[in-house]
């Protein structure tokens, strides 16, 4: 039988909708900071470190999101036995795990956008790895990973022609 929709439903579908932007929030947060992370390790000169990073994001990419939360949701405890994770944090891990991996592959391109000249302009200023990374390459990667959104609107209207 049908009722009609009542003040507790909509009470019920708030609380989902706020912990469904927290969930959302924190698992892109953590995600963000591993996908950079393991982009980093992708364009290391670090041989191990860039077969490391191409494992995990062919293997994530190719695995299916509802998988990797049933995985974390009944696997996690099978292998570590002693850890008992609730709900939303099992969600955290399992969204962070598969936004890092897409996010991983954002910020390689990126990284990998920058000319070469960038990087030996860095060297020729006696930067080491992790100086050229954060002072040179990083915040032109960024600039190019991160969309504006003037750029479509100024490219949608200069390729209109009536």
């Amino acid at each position: 039988m049908l009722r009609s929709f009542a003040w507790s439903d909509l009470q019920a579908l708030a609380r989902g909708a706020v912990w469904t932007i927290t969930l959302c929030v924190t698992a892109g947060l953590l995600g963000t900071v591993l996908g950079l992370a393991i982009a980093l390790a992708a364009t290391s000169p670090v041989r191990a470190l860039r077969w490391l990073a191409h494992g995990y994001v062919t293997l994530v990419r190719g695995i299916p999101l509802l998988i990797l939360v049933f995985f974390a949701y009944f696997g996690i405890p099978l292998f570590l036995p002693g850890l008992e994770l609730s709900a939303f944090a099992t969600a955290v891990v399992a969204l962070t795990v598969f936004a890092a991996a897409y996010l991983a592959e954002v910020f390689r391109g990126s990284l990998n956008a920058v000319p070469a000249g960038q990087y030996e302009a860095a060297s020729a200023l006696g930067l080491g790895y992790a100086g050229q990374h954060r002072f040179v390459i990083l915040p032109q990667a960024l600039r190019i990973a991160v969309p504006r959104a003037s750029d479509s609107s100024s490219r949608s209207s200069r390729t209109r022609r009536w």
